[in-house]
């Protein structure tokens, strides 16, 4: 714990709190870094002790609006961001073309309240599922061939990839 008062700013105040002035929405771990979103920007948090501890701003124009609507597998993070664009980061940089670019139409009235998405994996493949509840749909991107699949039209209410038993990963579907 920082008892110093001649720490650097990078590390935490004596009391351990910063003042973060927004409401954080979601916190992940990506990488090596914790990554803290909010509706109006995404923050970093790098290092692995109070002397190398160093705060970081990602964006300031891609946020989140629902903590349901981010997903992590501890080496990428995605989320639907607050222009209705599906967003990823490794914790360094953001994707750029975002991976929605070829359905932007498709979600652009999407409802934020009522969106999840979920990182699931079958076998060798990748899918980025994003669970569209005020549509009734499911779309999928397939990370390894790197393509929109046709959406699954299923009433949603919440989708995530959970491990239900050691090592044996399911898509739920709620």
């Amino acid at each position: 714990e920082a008892t110093n008062n001649l720490m650097p700013e990078e590390g935490f105040p004596t009391n351990n709190k910063r003042r973060f002035g927004r409401q954080i929405i979601r916190v992940a771990v990506v990488g090596d870094m914790l990554v803290i979103w909010t509706v109006s920007g995404i923050f970093t948090l790098s290092g692995y002790s109070l002397v190398t501890f160093a705060w970081g701003q990602l964006s300031r124009k891609y946020g989140l609006r629902n903590p349901q609507a981010l997903a992590s597998d501890g080496k990428v993070a995605v989320w639907l961001d607050v222009n209705n664009q599906i967003r990823a980061t490794d914790g360094q940089r953001i994707t750029e073309p975002d991976l929605s670019y070829a359905i932007r139409p498709d979600i652009a009235s999407i409802t934020h309240a009522s969106a999840s998405i979920a990182i699931h994996t079958v076998g060798k493949r990748n899918y980025i599922m994003l669970a569209d509840g005020g549509a009734s749909k499911i779309r999928i991107y397939d990370l390894d061939r790197k393509m929109w699949m046709p959406p699954w039209s299923i009433s949603v209410t919440a989708i995530g990839a959970v491990e239900t038993a050691a090592g044996t990963w399911s898509l739920l579907i709620g």
